[in-house]
């Protein structure tokens, strides 16, 4: 009987067991995140009376941040876009022993289509309701139709599989 520590053989590092990434999802996200916690900023900014970015009467972040629609529940949309941009990154990360890339790219197509409503129900406030574009919404819908645009791609290049 031998008292030598037991020897462990490493597994080959196989592409299957690495993390698999969906780059352009990833910087899609991180800009989403980025511009979202900084309307959470300029969201604070507003609320205690200063001006985040009012340009004109129909270009104004400030009218639009100080309505009624900028905090549903009394939660800045900008942590809503905050969270909606962090699933995007880890729906663009995979770990799965499996590769599964066909459920994976629906998976992000649904959460990207999802995105794409948000953003058309909230343009239809900002112009409607509001009557007023905020430059930093503006671009949180461009990131959103990006990363729709490269789901959507990526899900039809892989159904031709």
């Amino acid at each position: 009987m031998s008292l030598a520590a037991p020897q462990f053989k490493p597994q080959p590092n196989s592409a299957s067991s690495r993390a698999r990434v969906v780059w352009p999802h990833v910087w899609l996200g991180l800009a989403g995140l980025g511009i979202s916690l900084f309307s959470v900023h300029e969201h604070n900014i507003v609320k205690a009376g200063g001006s985040a970015c009012a340009y004109t009467e129909t270009i104004s972040c400030d009218k639009v941040l100080s309505s009624a629609w900028a905090a549903p529940l009394g939660i800045p949309l900008g942590l809503f876009g905050a969270f909606f941009f962090g699933l995007i990154i880890l729906t663009a990360i995979s770990t799965s022993p499996q590769p599964k890339p066909r459920p994976e790219a629906l998976t992000r197509l649904l959460l990207a289509s999802v995105g794409i409503c948000g953003s058309l129900g909230l343009l239809y406030i900002s112009k409607v309701l509001i009557g007023a574009w905020c430059p930093i919404c503006m671009a949180t819908h461009t990131v959103v139709l990006l990363n729709f645009g490269f789901a959507a791609w990526n899900w039809k290049k892989l159904a031709r599989r």
